[in-house]
């Protein structure tokens, strides 16, 4: 709830945090999913997520590797290169009870005894819908997470009138738009610059706002990192380099700050005044005196060469807002009404996150309110 702003929805939230233990073990013990624990994140990802792990890498691969394999041991039919296009109700009650799907072969039509479950994920590859319910910094992000992620939860619900809220909360992240590589530490290690060699945002805040305010505040969302040899060597920050030279995205270096700033393309008398005012604060301790201020708990100075300048943008990663949910998982319309058949879950429903979300929370809740889901469609069938 801190890290919503308190503007979650107490149930949902309530729900997430008393169920997250029992579902994890459920996914571990039933599903088969194997996890590394206790690794140190950044805030606000705090120390306590659980990251899939297995043959392959990211996680998020993994753990849908984990998934259809116990789909397939369950004989779960999966329809592929299906696109949804239209919800199907029955026209007596209104009551959701299919999908209509275009395939290779045409249209086709899907029916669930139950009714259908959204899980489409928010809207975070759709730059029509980014910049309406966004606006255009957001819509103007390289996506960093699903480029399959289109808006199906809001669209093909409109008919039936969901509360949608939050449409204009979502998560973004660094990114190396062009290759894909990702410098999330790096961010909050040194000085911020602009292509017009001024610093721009605050490096003390979250990696999550830096990435609004790189996109928000610079020409064609560019910023560049600039760091010292004795940062680089840090320990956290061995994956982003891997990161970075696995993607063969660019990393400038040079002996002198001004040979830094002619590698880059950027001004080499203008980065030496950036980084000389930077290095003068922070011996006198006042970096909260700059503009903008500096406000890092632990600052580093930027002394020892070879210097490195690192190229990143902010990045969309998962948008917040959709269909208001109630705890199973049904869709509330307007009225605050379950939408009959009508069932959201993960980031294809809303009202659990806003401004921002604790690591792992996104893959857990849609885990905890999916089994949610399951139980109250249970009930329907006794």
């Amino acid at each position: 709830m801190k890290v919503s702003q308190g503007r979650g929805d107490p149930k949902l939230t309530r729900l997430v945090a008393e169920k997250a233990d029992e579902t994890l073990n459920w996914l571990h013990d039933y599903v088969g999913v194997k996890y590394a624990v206790g690794m140190k994140l950044v805030w606000p990802m705090l120390q306590r997520a659980h990251l899939t792990i297995g043959e392959k890498k990211p996680g998020g691969t993994q753990l849908m590797l984990y998934l259809l394999a116990k789909a397939k041991e369950l004989n779960v039919p999966i329809v592929y290169n299906a696109k949804a296009v239209e919800l199907l109700d029955n026209p007596q009650n209104g009551k959701v009870i299919g999908v209509k799907v275009k395939s290779k072969e045409g249209f086709e039509e899907y029916f669930g005894k139950y009714g259908v479950v959204m899980a489409t994920g928010g809207f975070s590859a759709n730059k029509m819908m980014l910049t309406m319910m966004a606006g255009v910094p957001a819509a103007n992000m390289p996506v960093r997470g699903s480029h399959s992620v289109t808006g199906e939860s809001i669209l093909l619900t409109g008919p039936y009138f969901p509360k949608v809220v939050n449409v204009d909360q979502y998560h973004c992240g660094p990114i190396h738009g062009p290759t894909g590589a990702n410098p999330l530490n790096i961010v909050n290690t040194g000085i911020a610059v602009s292509k017009e060699t001024k610093r721009y945002t605050d490096e003390g805040k979250t990696y999550v706002q830096m990435s609004r305010d790189t996109a928000a505040l610079t020409r064609d969302n560019w910023g560049y990192m600039i760091v010292d040899e004795d940062t680089h060597n840090l320990p956290m920050l061995k994956n982003d380099w891997f990161s970075y030279s696995s993607h063969k995205a660019p990393v400038y270096k040079a002996d002198t700050i001004e040979g830094l700033a002619k590698e880059a393309g950027l001004n080499p008398v203008e980065l030496k005044k950036v980084v000389d005012e930077y290095n003068a604060a922070l011996k006198a301790g006042k970096l909260g005196e700059l503009t903008p201020p500096n406000t890092h708990k632990n600052p580093r100075p930027i002394l020892k060469a070879p210097f490195y300048a690192v190229p990143f943008q902010g990045g969309m990663t998962a948008t917040f807002g959709g269909p208001l949910i109630n705890t199973n998982g049904q869709v509330l319309d307007t009225e605050g009404r379950p939408v009959p058949g009508l069932f959201a879950v993960g980031n294809a429903a809303g009202g659990l996150f806003y401004d921002n979300y604790v690591g792992g929370a996104q893959l857990t809740s849609a885990s905890v309110i999916g089994r949610q889901i399951a139980d109250y469609v249970k009930t329907l069938a006794k």
